[in-house]
């Protein structure tokens, strides 16, 4: 779910800040393609950690641990 909510977001932010440079028709759209998805496993795992930012994208309350028997 954050990732759902963080993507778009930050496609938008991170176009912003990239049309300021001439990177070229390469490299633009590469960086334009990894730098959400990097950001939105880090706030992921971020918003994950606490149970605030859990409710806040509604994710349940506790996170299952996985056992391995």
């Amino acid at each position: 779910m954050p990732w759902y909510i963080l993507h778009q977001t930050l496609i938008i932010a991170f176009a912003a800040y990239l049309g300021k440079f001439s990177l070229g028709p390469v490299i633009k759209p590469l960086q334009l393609l990894l730098m959400p998805f990097t950001d939105c496993f880090t706030c992921d795992e971020v918003i994950e950690s606490f149970t605030l930012t859990r409710f806040i994208f509604g994710l349940k309350l506790s996170r299952r641990k996985n056992t391995l028997n």
